[in-house]
């Protein structure tokens, strides 16, 4: 009767650690998250995109502020921008810029990202070194509901907003639906207005009256770029132009410090927080 209880003892034993193994299996597999539509996506025709793209991450730390929703339904120059970027029909669009606009990590290349979930989206950048083309595309998506977007990000480090000018077929290959320019680091409060002017001048001329939004960068350490951009919102005001105030949602994130990387650059916070205010002021 003993061996009998000890023999049923040992089976009782292994059923509970043969339990104690399910369990650990179990638990195991409720902790693997699934990628976000779209997560790797960006590798296919082009570079790797940065590991800290949107795409691949949910540990976005700031958010863009309602206003930036609230202030485009207000703003009939922001409101004719987005109907152009979410046109049933397939859209192309320009950005300008620089250094703030270039890399894979910043806000353009994020955005697109973004916009990636839920339309096709293929994003080309400026080749900085030849300055004379783009290298090759970055394919982000070919599904979604939304119509297919083709997006040329044409920024220049340490350029202003002259620069385009001189290259303006090259940089702008091919007629935009919805023009985005990104300059202000590079400019002075004497010639930032003058330099807008002459660029916005080109595009009409080149491309008549496609849909302009100016991007009110956001403040440098101490704010240093502050009359800049100063002048480029009255110029843009003057020329009924849309903005899209980033330097009022880094202002409103409360530590401007922790978005930057350096004086003039934002950091990866900064980087997610610019393309949220971006895509909260044009929508998808």
């Amino acid at each position: 009767m003993t061996r009998r209880l000890q023999d049923l003892g040992l089976v009782l034993l292994a059923a509970a650690a043969a339990g104690l193994v399910f369990l650990a299996f179990s638990n195991v597999g409720d902790g693997v998250q699934s990628l976000p539509p779209g997560a790797g996506a960006s590798h296919i025709g082009g570079a790797p995109a940065s590991p800290t793209d949107p795409a691949d991450t949910d540990q976005a730390t700031t958010a863009a502020p309602d206003s930036a929703r609230e202030t485009s339904s207000a703003d009939p120059a922001l409101a004719e921008a987005r109907e152009a970027l979410a046109s049933a029909d397939p859209v192309v669009m320009s950005v300008l810029g620089d250094s703030t606009s270039n890399a894979r990590q910043e806000w353009v290349h994020r955005w697109a990202l973004e916009l990636s979930r839920d339309r096709p989206v293929t994003i080309s950048h400026w080749d900085e070194a030849a300055q004379s083309g783009f290298v090759p595309p970055d394919v982000l998506s070919e599904e979604g509901e939304g119509s297919p977007l083709t997006i040329w990000s044409g920024s220049q480090s340490g350029a202003n907003a002259a620069y385009p000018v001189q290259v303006l077929s090259l940089i702008v290959p091919e007629p935009p639906d919805l023009v985005l320019l990104n300059f202000g680091h590079d400019d002075s409060s004497e010639s930032a207005a003058q330099n807008f002017a002459m660029l916005l001048d080109a595009v009409r001329e080149g491309y008549g009256d496609v849909p302009v939004v100016v991007v009110l960068q956001q403040p440098q350490v101490d704010d240093a770029n502050a009359d800049v951009r100063d002048q480029v919102r009255t110029w843009a005001e003057s020329k009924g132009l849309a903005t899209i105030d980033v330097a009022q949602a880094f202002r409103d994130s409360g530590d401007l410090a922790a978005l930057l990387q350096d004086d003039v650059h934002p950091n990866d916070a900064g980087s997610r927080l610019w393309a949220d205010t971006v895509d909260q002021a044009l929508g998808r």
